[in-house]
């Protein structure tokens, strides 16, 4: 995630520029695609002993909406709406259209995700969801380095058991 923000959006505003839609290597569905996986599988680390696992079913949407409830703010108040793009929209076209739009640029609308008035678009700002994805590893590493580490991955240990049975 860290290389992807230097790649996509800090080394492209230095000198003060701002990001274009047309720059050709700002192509933000990479970020965004390294940031769902991520969420998920921190996720699974963090909620195993709550979901009902089957090995049929990976409950990927239930996941993620338990981990943007938890990040609070835009995230938990459109989660919805973010599993549908990641699992229908970005899966399958990259650019999913007057759904949503988003920002790559940060100083006037960095931030959690927000529904724009005029259009009815998802405004995803996509500095915002990349940081938010790397604060969200650091908690995860303070409880694997603190003393909830061994309830972490007894969680874990219940979705390995549960999901792959």
């Amino acid at each position: 995630l860290l290389r992807a923000r230097h790649i996509y959006i800090d080394r492209l505003r230095c000198n003060d520029r701002q990001i274009q839609a047309t720059d050709l290597d700002g192509a933000y569905f990479e970020p965004i695609l390294l940031c769902f996986p991520i969420l998920e599988f921190l996720g699974r680390l963090l909620f195993s002993g709550a979901i009902n696992w089957s090995t049929g079913r990976p409950k990927t949407k239930e996941i993620l909406l338990r981990f943007f409830t938890q990040m609070g703010d835009g995230y938990r108040d459109h989660g919805e709406s973010l599993v549908y793009f990641h699992r229908h929209a970005l899966s399958h076209e990259l650019r999913p259209d007057g759904i949503w739009t988003y920002n790559l640029n940060t100083e006037d609308q960095y931030g959690p995700p927000r529904r724009l008035q005029e259009e009815g678009m998802l405004y995803l700002n996509i500095p915002h969801f990349i940081d938010s994805s790397l604060f969200e590893i650091e908690k995860l590493c303070e409880q694997l380095a603190g003393p909830e580490a061994q309830a972490v991955m007894t969680r874990f240990s219940q979705y390995i058991s549960k999901r792959f049975a």
